[in-house]
């Protein structure tokens, strides 16, 4: 187990350092997409690899000399890396418009380091009829761009096939995920984040053959008959991976992580894209029906009554009622749009339904986490309560 482990882990000390070699040797092109919700089977069916770019979060050398300070810490140091030349080796970007902030900086990467393709989609916030008709059109015109460029016609046969190859992935982390949830002490979140991240910046394929083989190590594993630590729900950070010192001081106080909405986590694999006859649509449906999310609206969320669509509050109060958690962490990143605005909402159903919870503040200003220990000591020793 921790041999194969171990594999992952190395893939994402430098999960991008070894992509320029990998495009020499293999002579595709890889599109690089910002979080979330790219559809990357369009870009693989297209022959590319989509490879998705996640921020360092340790430091900005250049990109506050480009774009505000206040700029959530996922595009300033994305971008960062970008000015750096950390992402030589991408042919194309592909931006999802979810929040202002990716709205009024995507121009910005053009003119500062232009690349042979650009593409910019626009997600529906609308989770209705309109809203999905909206979305087709968005990926249709994404296809015939990815098409021009490429030279290349975009079959319905390949697509399918890349949506087979993707479902099948994400079913692995899924029963993964299963796994350590029933034995939390499988792997740390840490690790557990790293095997899915590792998907992120590499062909599913060959990540898949990994995954096959640490799954089956894992199935082998026996869960300890106790687990002495709190279980906790951990939610937030929808473009980036949580620090690596913080989910460690979580587990180091006696927290452990038995489930997540994080980008790096559950909401990446949570939902397969269902084959009806049109692949197209399945791309889109996979959008509209995933994981509840701050970007999305489904119209009437806010009536609270019997049968009214669940909004993304709803959606983890029901996810907490059937985790097995005791308490909610809620990382905050700084100035991240969409979840400041949703937070409100959320914070007022958990009190309701006097669900514990905690809510961290995260970012590049923050720099240590040790003032962190006093607050989230005190919140694991009420858990325990």
């Amino acid at each position: 187990m921790e041999a194969i482990l171990e594999k992952f882990i190395v893939l994402c000390e430098d999960p991008y350092g070894r992509l320029n070699d990998w495009k020499i040797e293999n002579r595709k092109e890889v599109i690089g997409c910002l979080p979330m919700y790219v559809p990357e089977e369009l870009i693989a069916a297209a022959g590319m690899l989509p490879v998705i770019l996640l921020g360092s979060m340790k430091s900005v050398t250049k990109a506050n000399k480009h774009l505000l300070t206040m700029t959530c810490e996922e595009l300033r140091s994305t971008y960062d890396m970008l000015l750096n030349g950390r992402f030589e080796f991408i042919d194309g970007v592909v931006m999802p418009l979810i929040c202002d902030q990716i709205r009024f900086a995507g121009d910005l990467w053009d003119m500062d380091h232009p690349f042979p393709f650009f593409h910019q989609i626009w997600l529906s916030a609308r989770m209705d009829d309109l809203g999905k008709e909206f979305l087709m059109n968005e990926f249709h015109r994404f296809k015939e761009h990815l098409e021009e460029y490429s030279g290349r016609e975009i079959s319905s046969h390949a697509i399918e096939k890349s949506i087979h190859t993707y479902n099948q992935n994400r079913a692995l982390l899924r029963r993964l995920y299963e796994l350590k949830g029933a034995n939390p002490a499988l792997m740390t979140a840490d690790d557990f984040m790293k095997v899915v991240i590792s998907s992120m910046t590499m062909p599913k394929e060959t990540h898949t053959e990994l995954l096959v083989e640490l799954v089956s190590a894992a199935e082998e594993l026996k869960a300890p008959d106790t687990v002495d630590k709190t279980p906790l729900l951990l939610l937030g950070h929808p473009c980036a991976a949580p620090e690596k010192e913080l989910i460690d001081l979580i587990e180091e106080l006696g927290g452990v992580i038995i489930d997540d909405d994080l980008y790096t986590g559950y909401r990446y694999f949570s939902t397969d894209a269902e084959l009806n006859g049109n692949p197209m649509e399945s791309l889109a449906d996979r959008f509209m029906k995933g994981v509840p999310c701050p970007i999305k609206h489904h119209p009437g969320q806010f009536k609270n009554e019997p049968g009214s669509p669940m909004g993304y509050p709803g959606f983890i109060i029901d996810f907490f009622k059937k985790s097995k958690a005791r308490g909610i962490l809620f990382l905050q990143t700084m100035f991240c749009d969409p979840y400041d605005w949703e937070f409100p909402s959320l914070k007022e159903r958990l009190e309701e339904e006097r669900i514990p919870f905690q809510k961290i503040a995260t970012g590049l200003e923050s720099h240590s986490i040790e003032p962190l220990r006093t607050r989230l000591a005190a919140f694991l020793e009420v858990l325990e309560k």
